[in-house]
């Protein structure tokens, strides 16, 4: 059985709508709760009353008087005087009114003078259910990357000994500790002086290109009927001409880098998230007190025969409602980028998917 969406739905009639309160109230061990009651009063009159709610004590005995009105129009104040002259004619302790409808103007501050609680028996908005809704559905993309085919275009060698290799075929590797190699400092071809390390240089264009490449994935991959991976491939040209720590010093010599060409794999895990917070529940409404302002939600578990009442949730919406600037909505997507040391292994079930050939002028 799946939770209703309406409270019409949910409390099929005026009969269910009052059993509903009835049980609400036996929850609680020290009330004798009874549905349907005749009483006689003090004038002579047979006062009809949905449900008797009756509290013993040694000395005292308290009696409370509940109306249900299940109704499509507000309640007006007549209903009201109904059930006041039914308090003063059965000497009750109180009333309450419960309807699915709601109240005409001028209904709460006239019944807070008879002692009469009204209340609104409604379904859960997207607050109350907790942002963002009673549904949650969103995605997430996890990106990882991987510089593959390095190699260096055009690079002039200047040699230092007699006997030196021509092989640029350097060991470039994006790992956490990959700027360890002194070989692959970068320096000035003005004066000279030490700059960064190529590793950290790739690292960091890396993560630039993986962010442009992801501004352009803004929808859900495949629909998002389900989850799925998507690998892309990009030519990439590193163009160091106008670069000035564009010279390594390796041990035969000095490099002038003019150009480092590569493949990008960029790897993208789409995640499927979604949870309906009403999936274990038969039952879920909101019972709002119109004079005192509180908010209890009331629910029923799909393997319990109980209603359980929760904590007023009034003073908790009120501080959630300022936070809600950082709640994620429903059908966004998280990107998640992984660093780029993080390796990949393609499972050959990927979509497939290359962009045109990027050139980054340094």
């Amino acid at each position: 059985m799946t939770i209703k969406t309406s409270v019409y739905d949910q409390l099929i009639d005026w009969k269910e709508f009052e059993l509903f309160i009835q049980k609400m109230y036996q929850e609680d061990a020290n009330l004798k709760v009874e549905h349907d009651v005749t009483l006689v009063g003090k004038s002579g009159a047979r006062r009809q009353i949905d449900v008797l709610i009756t509290q013993e004590t040694k000395l005292h005995k308290y009696m409370t008087l509940v109306e249900c009105k299940r109704w499509k129009e507000k309640i007006d104040r007549s209903i009201i005087d109904i059930l006041y002259a039914s308090i003063e004619d059965l000497n009750a302790s109180k009333g309450v009114i419960f309807t699915t409808s709601g109240y005409e103007a001028g209904a709460e501050k006239y019944a807070s003078s008879k002692n009469i609680d009204i209340f609104v028996v409604r379904e859960l908005t997207g607050e109350e259910w907790g942002l963002p809704g009673r549904i949650i559905h969103f995605y997430m993309h996890l990106y990882a990357s991987k510089f593959n085919d390095i190699s260096f275009k055009n690079a002039q060698l200047i040699p230092l000994v007699k006997n030196y290799s021509t092989n640029l075929n350097l060991n470039i590797e994006i790992t956490k500790e990959g700027n360890s190699d002194e070989e692959l400092y970068l320096y000035s071809i003005e004066d000279g002086s030490k700059g960064r390390h190529l590793v950290d240089l790739l690292t960091e264009q890396q993560n630039k290109l993986v962010h442009q490449i992801s501004e352009g994935i803004n929808k859900p991959l495949e629909n998002g009927n389900k989850d799925t991976n998507l690998a892309i491939l990009t030519d990439i040209e590193f163009d160091f001409s106008n670069f000035e720590y564009s010279q390594l010093r390796l041990k035969h010599g000095a490099v002038n880098i003019d150009r480092i060409t590569c493949k990008l794999l960029t790897h993208v895990s789409q995640t499927v998230f979604h949870f309906d917070r009403g999936e274990d529940l038969n039952l879920a409404l909101v019972i709002e007190n119109y004079i005192n302002k509180q908010k209890h939600i009331v629910f029923q578990k799909k393997d319990q025969t109980n209603i359980q009442i929760g904590e007023n949730i009034a003073n908790k919406l009120i501080k959630e409602k300022i936070a809600k600037g950082d709640v994620l909505e429903n059908e966004s997507i998280l990107k998640v980028y992984l660093e780029p040391w993080i390796n990949i292994e393609l499972k050959g079930n990927e979509l497939m998917g290359t962009t045109e050939k990027l050139v980054i002028k340094l």
